[in-house]
């Protein structure tokens, strides 16, 4: 009784500071079991065979713990701040990534000003479509249709606008910390316009970097609309000017090249997806189709994906699914006689729970 009693007064002790400090405990556990199946055509322009899959694999997919909090500062004002990692429940690894969000700040009615690591304006205004809706599971559409610019960028110094009916615009800068050179305050810069009313949403966005032999510019348009138990979603993305636009997401290129091109970096590049979502009382199915593309470097390549998937929620908080995905790439240059593709199979059994 006595070790009970004992105990119970330590986590009072521990728990007391947190809870006269406004601190909110949140985080996710996702994880799947899939079959992944990855097939080439035969001779590619490297050798991949060790990157290959034909398998089962336990994965956890964006599973995280954050805290956040609070403080009223007076006349409208409160401090505002939040520090996120991932935590791998796969297998136990923990605070296993150092890419989420941690940020410093001031809001008010004026908007909210943080300073830390943090979402970019510009993968707000995309995202805040909608076009995710199987983010995070084998059927992800960053993955399949490679949307670029979905992390958390570092050293960002942010502000946004409170909505004026309905119209949200943000913006933030990056120091380069010299970083290629870069020793400004925006050596990088995003923006995003956001317009969210009775069903309907609308995003534009656009962020540039200063590089040492280009300026990489994205820009990308966003819309939803939900009507009654549907939900329609689109996006646009163009890169230029020596923007990253192919990133092979199921190996890795060899060393000394990329895995957009062999001999040169990618240069431009476009990408555009669309998503739909059916709500049935506790379940849902949903979909999603995009493709990306690469102009730049000596040919085209290419990268299309599509997933389908069933959703079942328990509650508010705990959900399983099963989604199937297939995405293919696609290299047609001049290092090699013929078109050559890869395709990956996935087939993913999920539950998901918020806390």
């Amino acid at each position: 009784m006595k070790k009970a009693i004992i105990a119970a007064a330590v986590a009072a002790a521990i728990a007391a500071p947190a809870a006269n400090a406004g601190v909110t405990i949140y985080g996710q556990v996702h994880v799947s079991i899939d079959s992944v199946d990855m097939g080439v055509s035969s001779p590619f322009w490297y050798d991949i065979s060790s990157n290959m899959k034909d398998q089962w694999e336990v994965n956890s997919r964006g599973s995280r713990i954050g805290f956040k909090g609070s403080e009223d500062l007076g006349n409208g004002m409160k401090a505002i701040w939040l520090a996120e990692s991932g935590y791998d429940f796969a297998d136990g690894g923990a605070w296993a990534s150092s890419t989420r969000q941690s940020y410093l700040g001031l809001a008010g009615d004026w908007g909210t000003f943080t300073v830390g690591r943090q979402y970019t304006p510009y993968k707000v205004a995309m995202m805040g479509s909608g076009i995710e809706n199987m983010g995070d599971t084998a059927a992800d559409t960053s993955s399949l249709a490679n949307i670029s610019n979905q992390g958390s960028v570092s050293n960002a110094i942010a502000y946004v606008s409170p909505s004026m009916n309905g119209l949200t615009a943000a913006v933030a800068i990056v120091p380069g910390e010299g970083s290629g050179g870069n020793d400004g305050l925006a050596d990088t810069i995003s923006a995003g316009l956001i317009y969210s009313a009775n069903g309907l949403y609308l995003g534009a966005s656009y962020q540039t970097a200063n590089a040492s032999d280009d300026d990489p510019t994205w820009w990308g348009l966003s819309a939803s609309y939900t009507m009654n138990n549907l939900k329609i979603a689109a996006i646009y993305e163009d890169m230029s000017d020596g923007a990253t636009v192919l990133n092979v997401n199921d190996f890795s290129a060899p060393s000394g090249h990329n895995s957009c091109d062999i001999g040169s970096p990618c240069t431009d590049g476009e990408t555009w997806a669309v998503s739909a979502t059916y709500t049935m009382g506790n379940n849902a199915l949903k979909a999603t189709y995009g493709h990306h593309e690469n102009n730049g470097g000596d040919e085209d390549r290419e990268q299309t994906g599509w997933g389908v998937g069933g959703f079942h929620s328990f509650s508010k908080r705990t959900q399983a699914y099963v989604v199937y995905s297939i995405k293919e790439y696609t290299d047609n240059n001049n290092f090699i006689p013929s078109e050559e593709t890869i395709d990956t199979d996935t087939i993913s059994v999920g539950m998901i729970h918020k806390f």
